[in-house]
């Protein structure tokens, strides 16, 4: 059973905690997207309802924002993935992803506002074939992996005088994930005897939180912002597991199969707090700054079954820099960086376990034609990270992975024309 062992490994180090190891990875939000991830204390957005609800107090007028399609290229490499009869063996994997983003919706009146959206800040696929050899076997892995979030929320905030605004935001989130791995390996010397190695799984989570939030004009030139998500707490779970494993002793096969129906699944959304700053430098620049902290975790994805794994993370700093200049009234250019380091612990790793550190890049530009604006931006990210190889528990291999995409972002104010160097 041991390449059975391998597979399910393999395939829950793609899936199964990403989402906590490098948490706010892709650029998502309405302004937000174009600078890094960075708007805790930022610009007015409808953003606002994930980095800090308070913003919302800010916007002036009732809005309907759609972000569109965000496609990505990315490639990933490990080497080695394992080791079979002495030979390191690499693996690469690559593909084209959409991510549908957001639908958020924004009433304003008087001091308040209140906004409802339908967010979907991840949902990528991956479906690969690979094939190795060494001189005494050729081995294929396919590999067809899915992961999606859909968060719907409901978002209040109030301004608190001239100088203060506060929020909250309730998150119901749910976790999607499904994976199929099959290994197919042969001997040259037994040719119609294959070994046959099959792992699926499937699970989806839907989980409940909220997070709140503070604005602060400290001074002209200065805008503060703090944001807390709270703990996340699971309303309900389930998934399905299926193991089939086939080996031959050179002269007759063997099998064996383990199904699991209706398990018990779950998934983590620890505390996550962030401090941002808004930097006014004169009055067609503005620097924006954050650092989020998200809070360590430790959860089974199926626990009590055949089919556990347990993902670890400690608590990790995140870092977003953003930059935008009004080039005019309409017109705004915008950059942007970020730094997300993973959570996963260096110590006592296993096999297949992953850590990486990843850096993006954004860029783009905003502009106002009557009550629309559109934004359109690239952004680009890489990873170095190290894996520890399959058959090899006391190796490291180098992981690293790419990626380049395109966003668009469209906001309707329902009331006047703002301008949009604000």
């Amino acid at each position: 059973m041991r390449s059975c062992a391998i597979l399910f490994a393999l395939a829950l180090s793609a899936v199964g905690g990403a989402e906590v190891e490098n948490p706010q990875l892709f650029p998502f939000g309405e302004r937000e997207v174009l600078t890094g991830n960075a708007g805790v204390a930022g610009s007015p957005s409808s953003g606002a309802v994930v980095y800090n609800p308070a913003g919302l107090a800010l916007i002036e007028h009732s809005s309907l924002s759609v972000s569109g399609s965000t496609y990505i290229v990315q490639n990933m490499k490990a080497a080695p993935l394992f080791r079979i009869d002495g030979t390191d063996l690499e693996y690469t994997a690559s593909g084209f992803e959409t991510i549908p983003a957001s639908v958020i919706s924004v009433t304003r009146s008087n001091d308040w506002a209140l906004a409802f959206a339908v967010l979907v800040p991840e949902s990528l696929k991956l479906n690969n074939r690979l094939s190795f050899s060494t001189p005494n076997t050729s081995t294929t892995i396919h590999q067809i992996q899915t992961n999606s979030d859909l968060w719907l929320t409901a978002s209040y905030a109030k301004q608190l005088g001239a100088d203060w605004a506060a929020g909250i935001t309730l998150f119901a989130i749910q976790k999607s994930q499904a994976s199929a791995v099959t290994l197919t390996s042969r001997n040259p010397a037994t040719p119609a005897l294959p070994g046959v190695s099959h792992n699926d799984f499937k699970s989806s989570v839907i989980n409940v939180a909220a997070a709140i939030g503070l604005r602060w004009k400290a001074s002209p030139s200065v805008d503060l912002g703090f944001r807390a998500r709270l703990p996340a707490v699971r309303l309900m779970g389930s998934g399905d597991g299926y193991k089939y494993e086939q080996s031959s002793n050179g002269t007759a096969l063997t099998v064996n199969d383990q199904e699991a129906k209706d398990m018990d699944a779950y998934s983590s959304l620890p505390l996550d707090v962030a401090l941002g700053a808004c930097w006014h430098l004169g009055e067609s620049v503005r620097l924006l700054t954050d650092v989020s902290l998200q809070a360590g975790t430790t959860f089974d994805l199926f626990p009590g079954t055949e089919f556990s794994n347990v993902t670890t993370t400690d608590a990790r700093a995140r870092y977003n820099v953003g930059l935008e200049v009004s080039a005019s009234p309409e017109l705004i250019l915008a950059a942007g960086l970020l730094f997300n380091p993973s959570a996963k612990p260096a110590a006592n790793q296993a096999e297949g376990d992953i850590r990486q550190d990843f850096t993006g890049l954004t860029a783009g530009v905003t502009w106002q034609s009557d009550r629309v604006r559109t934004g359109i931006g690239l952004f680009y990210f890489w990873s170095t990270g190290t894996f520890v190889p399959f058959n090899n528990p006391t190796g490291t291999g180098q992981f690293t992975q790419r990626g380049l995409g395109a966003t668009l972002v469209f906001s309707y104010s329902l009331g006047d024309k703002v301008a949009l160097a604000q």
